[in-house]
């Protein structure tokens, strides 16, 4: 659905697979900490974090401040972004 544009870093382990990481569940998981809804964001560093945010910053789905090219401030949702996080939530059956 996003086009988000990361290069998700690898595990530096070499025992643990790596987890599956997607553009589409960080946006959702970085719209559901910008409404208030969870306190961390899980399998994600900072760099990958801030250059989601980035991305929802400027096409406009959060209220924020891009500050670089990999940190970025942003405070709350926008209509566009809370649309767009119901759309990225998973059907619960």
């Amino acid at each position: 659905m996003l086009k988000i544009d990361i290069n998700f870093e690898a595990n530096s382990y070499d025992d643990l697979p790596p987890e599956p990481k997607s553009g589409d569940e960080l946006a959702l998981w970085i719209l559901e900490n910008a409404a208030g809804k969870m306190n961390y964001i899980p399998k994600y560093n900072d760099r990958e974090i801030n250059i989601g945010a980035r991305y929802l910053i400027n096409h406009g789905y959060l209220r924020g401040t891009v500050l670089g090219w990999e940190h970025c401030s942003w405070s709350r949702l926008t209509r566009k972004g809370d649309y767009l996080r119901e759309m990225l939530k998973p059907i619960d059956n």
